[in-house]
């Protein structure tokens, strides 16, 4: 439960925060947005890959549990990564309203004050695909582990309702990342309603944390030999 509620959490902050920064900050075209969009969610077409490595070639005996920690892992490096490497533009791309109709806002009638507030857009894009490569390889390894207990069952309704569950608690937990993207993510500088947001660099060391706290988790946790 802990591992589905997180990858919701996770994969909402994410794709809210991504969203906030190339369209609100830098303020990138719809065109490119719609591109980054689509390279930072293919890798979730790789779980089936992840899966069947999985099946075959387990990690000091087991199938699962390394393999979920890894991508743990992955998804903790890259939080770092744009904790350290990568900063929020200051300044936004656009001038802040004052004569519009939009006071307040970072718009485009207001003329240009940073030119270069997108010359580091692609390099979130890269980090943030490679943290979706460690969701998805977690998440297969998480599918798989699930799909044997469901089976361990004796009682057929029983494993119907552990997957159902397991559904749920993802969506829970994507509700919870969306709500505290739009609480807490919502400056006006990110095309929000807000006076404050909290910073997009604290935002990855929580993400950070609390990626490497599921990792040491399904070490600790994850111990049947599937």
């Amino acid at each position: 439960p802990v591992h589905y509620m997180w990858v919701g959490v996770s994969h909402s902050i994410m794709t809210g925060t991504l969203y906030g920064v190339m369209m609100g900050s830098m303020a990138v075209s719809g065109r490119i947005y719609g591109s980054s969009k689509i390279l930072v969610s293919s890798p979730w077409l790789l779980t089936v890959v992840f899966g069947f490595i999985s099946d075959c070639i387990p990690i000091m005996g087991y199938h699962r549990k390394y393999y979920a920690s890894i991508g743990w892992t992955i998804v903790a490096g890259t939080h770092m990564v744009l904790a350290v490497s990568f900063e929020d533009p200051k300044i936004p791309r656009y001038c802040r309203d004052t004569l519009h109709g939009d006071l307040g806002n970072f718009v485009q009638e207001a003329g240009i004050c940073n030119p270069d507030a997108d010359e580091s857009a692609w390099f979130l894009v890269y980090v943030c695909a490679v943290g979706t490569i460690g969701l998805a390889l977690a998440e297969s390894a998480a599918d798989g582990l699930l799909v044997e207990c469901a089976q361990s069952y004796n009682e057929k309704s029983k494993s119907g309702v552990v997957m159902i569950q397991s559904l749920a608690i993802r969506l829970f937990g994507g509700a919870l990342g969306s709500s505290f993207t739009a609480l807490c993510f919502n400056g006006r500088k990110h095309l929000g309603f807000f006076d404050w947001e909290i910073d997009f660099n604290f935002i990855n060391y929580f993400l950070f944390g609390s990626a490497l706290c599921v990792a040491v988790l399904w070490q600790k946790l994850a111990c049947r030999d599937m």
